[in-house]
């Protein structure tokens, strides 16, 4: 085990002005990269786990609408118009682009009434997305961009991967009776050895492997949002050894996902039957309007299945973050506790980490910082803090939403009994809380095992 590197930026700075300055930097550079290179092919939810797409350089070009608090990211190659519309919306860009500007492609997105018009890795026209979206003849709406990642879960300094050794599996058979959908950056292929994710692995597809580095060179640093899915999945089986747990790859290795593709990982959800579906990331729309294909994705789930999703990591309370505000999901904020997930309670309160959204699409909070099943590499740059990128080793330390939401998708697991829908044992498990220091919010504490 190695000394120790580095110190704890966060307890040395000055408080929440310098980490909400590292923060805004962080999204900033975020933004310049997404600008740059667009979303990565070799990493695109519609490739496979084991081949890359041949060049590295077909990228779909990002737009960027609104500033660094909240911003909303769009695919500027395509448009999603209702399915009885596609026929009208792709000839009128065929006419448009008559002058042999490049392929177009139309085609339906699957479980929804919506289709997809786009100019394959070329930026379409202004004025021609402008006229598909404000001409009441086509109807049509962005695709938005959402991010794991972007919206980013903390590594603290100093807690380096060995320093944060898995918790033994408790063998015992809580979440037996539950199936969990993880939409997510995928399973890595390292989790074949993991105690806790071994059997998850082992039926993972290939189309839902974490590439874990765009580049495909395996001495390169991790991609920003590589392990993500696998961390996650790591925490819901923790707290629900037994259940059945399936992740699906809607976002890439850096933590970005189209909408459109979002939609499709609740299509491909739905015939494996799940109690919940966990949807540990998310993102802001143009006008705080939820974003179409995702909305009616939530609305073709059935009423039986819980719906978990992140409620962000922007310290706001403003706007909401989707899928979490949409009908029908539960987003959740992120409270203090400790590396295994316990809550940090103090007089009978908990308390709301510095960087949880909420807002009145969030009506709970569970445990943000979590040990867990990890992925071996050193750390993307991008999230460096002291000067020195880490090293990981199959697991780490980190903080976010997205593992508030992840523990509640656990704890919901692992209450579901024989003949039960995951709607009962929710209930359940929210019937039992306590509360959060100056918020109306309701902290659940994941490791309450109500059914005892």
């Amino acid at each position: 085990m190695r000394e120790q590197r580095g110190t704890d930026v966060v307890k040395r700075s000055s408080g929440h002005v310098n980490r909400a300055e590292r923060d805004a930097a962080l999204r900033r550079q975020q933004a310049e990269q997404l600008l740059a290179s667009g979303l990565a092919r070799a990493a695109a939810v519609e490739g496979t786990g084991d081949s890359l797409v041949p060049s590295l350089k077909l990228t779909i070009p990002i737009e960027v609408v609104g500033g660094d608090d909240g911003a909303a990211f769009l695919a500027s190659d395509r448009v999603i118009v209702p399915s009885t519309r596609l026929g009208a919306a792709s000839q009128l860009v065929r006419e448009m682009l008559a002058d042999g500007e490049g392929e177009v492609v139309a085609k339906p997105i699957a479980g929804i009434p919506w289709a997809e018009v786009r100019t394959p890795y070329r930026v379409m026209p202004a004025a021609l997305r402008d006229r598909l979206i404000d001409d009441a003849e086509y109807m049509a709406r962005r695709n938005h961009v959402m991010f794991a990642a972007y919206y980013h879960y903390k590594v603290r300094e100093g807690e380096d991967p060995e320093r944060a050794p898995l918790p033994t599996p408790s063998g015992d058979g809580h979440g037996a009776h539950a199936t969990v959908v993880i939409l997510d950056t995928g399973l890595a292929r390292t989790a074949a050895a993991d105690p806790f994710l071994a059997d998850v692995a082992a039926s993972v597809a290939d189309r839902d492997v974490d590439l874990l580095r765009i580049s495909g060179d395996p001495s390169d640093p991790l991609d920003f949002g590589a392990g993500h899915g696998t961390f996650v999945a790591g925490i819901v089986r923790q707290l629900a050894p037994a259940a059945r747990v399936h992740v699906l790859r809607v976002l890439d290795s850096n933590g970005t996902g189209l909408e459109t593709e979002i939609a499709r990982g609740f299509d491909r959800a739905i015939p494996l039957k799940p109690d919940i579906i966990l949807c540990a990331f998310g993102g802001y729309s143009v006008g705080d309007i939820a974003p179409v294909a995702i909305e009616a994705a939530v609305a073709g789930v059935p009423k039986n299945v819980l719906i978990v999703a992140a409620a962000g990591n922007e310290r706001q309370a403003r706007r909401p973050m989707w899928p979490g505000g949409c009908r029908g999901v539960e987003a959740i904020a992120a409270l203090e506790s400790h590396h295994d997930g316990t809550l940090d309670v103090d007089k009978g309160e908990s308390r709301l980490t510095w960087y949880s959204n909420t807002g009145p699409y969030v009506r709970y909070a569970a445990s943000g910082t979590w040990t867990s099943s990890f992925v071996s590499g050193q750390e993307a740059a991008e999230r460096e803090t002291d000067g020195t990128p880490d090293w990981f080793d199959c697991s780490a330390v980190a903080g976010g939403t997205s593992f508030a939401a992840a523990a509640v998708a656990g704890a919901v697991a692992a209450e579901l009994a024989e003949g039960e829908s995951a709607m009962e044992a929710w209930d359940r498990v929210r019937a039992h809380t306590v509360n959060v220091a100056g918020s109306d919010l309701r902290a659940l504490d994941a490791w309450s095992r109500v059914g005892g």
